[in-house]
């Protein structure tokens, strides 16, 4: 335990970052810390994959002169008010989850090289291969290791992975998961349920602290996220074409099913209906969100979704698909509703209406949001922290 008048050192390492381009990917990472920084002395390690992704080698991206590559690998972290931000380069190799290993040891080494200073704790993001890394690289120190799980990281473990899994599951002193959904499959890949700690993800409840939640729109629907596969804008979609024309979506967030929704959208004759605004600044988020009655989620896959968080402190309800820790987030049918992942376009424009028409208590909705502050979080995190040092 921490003397007195000490603080604690904590090293968060973590490849989700925000970046300039990029400022929504790991954001929640980037809030965390910042939030502990006010109570303890806080680094944050970005590991950084110096070798070229397929996706960066196409023709096209060639002769642009790798463009993606260029945007992932150069473009410069977001700082954090009393965080030090320390960049990781690393070799994760073109075929990293088929070549774990390869990719752990030059993390393992850049880590050797960059980090010049003992912690007490340090708490890595994601499984592989952050948590993986960390937990050869902290063999034979006294640092405590903590590894928070997000989603991806756990439905993206390849058998290759989980072949190398061993020395996190058996060393890492807890892991983190965001949902308890998650924290199910580290119970059932053999670790202790004493060694499994959930702790949800916070949001910025100060943006949502002014905002005016009634002045919704009864017809508007809203999406914010990635468009991609795993989001299915597609199918939110598809069931708008179900209900009556006085309903609209609008779709903010990019990713590489846009050009195919807006084609669907065209093949449709959805036009009218449906409005792409691309990736918007976060400070317009709340009131995009408060301007609408009812945000739509239908992913396949989640782990603790901060735009839940963020539509229900604006006032708005949420209807989503049961994925991943979304049922655990919406455990309260005051707050949305949450459908099976495989239901039809037409049961989820049924399920649309429903929710459109019904009256619901804003006010509640956004009071029971506002709780999840990242102070909050931090609270349930310094004391997870204390636990984990006092054992011997």
């Amino acid at each position: 335990m921490k003397g007195y008048n000490s603080l604690m050192k904590i090293l968060i390492v973590s490849h989700l970052w925000p970046r300039p381009d990029w400022p929504h990917v790991g954001s929640f990472v980037a809030e965390q810390a910042f939030s502990l920084s006010r109570r303890e002395e806080v680094a944050a390690a970005i590991p950084i994959n110096t070798s070229m992704r397929r996706d960066e080698l196409s023709l096209q991206q060639t002769l642009s002169g790798f463009p993606r590559y260029n945007q992932r690998c150069q473009s410069p972290l977001i700082q954090v008010d009393n965080v030090r931000v320390i960049p990781l380069p690393y070799k994760g190799g073109i075929f990293r989850q088929r070549f774990p290993r390869n990719t752990v040891r030059n993390l393992v080494d850049s880590l050797d090289q960059q980090i010049d200073d003992t912690y007490d704790i340090v708490h890595a993001h994601t499984i592989f291969p952050d948590g993986l890394a960390c937990a050869h690289w902290l063999k034979g120190k006294q640092s405590k290791l903590l590894v928070t799980a997000h989603g991806s990281d756990v439905y993206s473990v390849t058998p290759s992975v989980k072949k190398v899994l061993n020395p996190l599951l058996n060393n890492a002193n807890m892991f983190v998961p965001v949902c308890q959904y998650l924290g199910n499959h580290f119970l059932d890949w053999g670790v202790d349920e004493k060694r499994v700690s959930v702790v949800f993800n916070g949001f910025k409840t100060e943006l949502y602290q002014d905002l005016d939640i009634n002045q919704k729109d009864p017809n508007k629907i809203v999406f914010l996220g990635r468009v991609d596969s795993v989001k299915r804008v597609d199918l939110i979609i598809r069931a708008l074409q179900h209900c009556d024309e006085k309903y609209y979506l609008e779709i903010a967030g990019d990713g590489n099913q846009r050009k195919a929704c807006e084609a669907l959208v065209q093949q449709l004759g959805m036009q009218h209906r449906v409005r792409f605004l691309g990736l918007i600044d976060r400070s317009k988020v709340p009131k995009l969100l408060a301007s609408a009655k009812l945000l739509c989620l239908f992913s396949t896959h989640e782990g603790w979704p901060t735009v839940i968080f963020e539509s229900l402190a604006a006032g708005t309800p949420v209807l989503a698909t049961n994925a991943g820790g979304t049922g655990e987030a919406i455990s309260d049918p005051k707050l949305g509703t949450v459908i099976p992942v495989d239901s039809s376009a037409e049961e989820l424009c049924h399920e649309m209406r429903i929710a459109l028409i019904r009256e619901w208590d804003h006010d509640y909705i956004r009071n029971y949001a506002m709780t999840f502050s990242w102070d909050y979080i931090a609270d349930k995190l310094l004391k997870l922290y204390e636990q984990v040092l006092q054992k011997k």
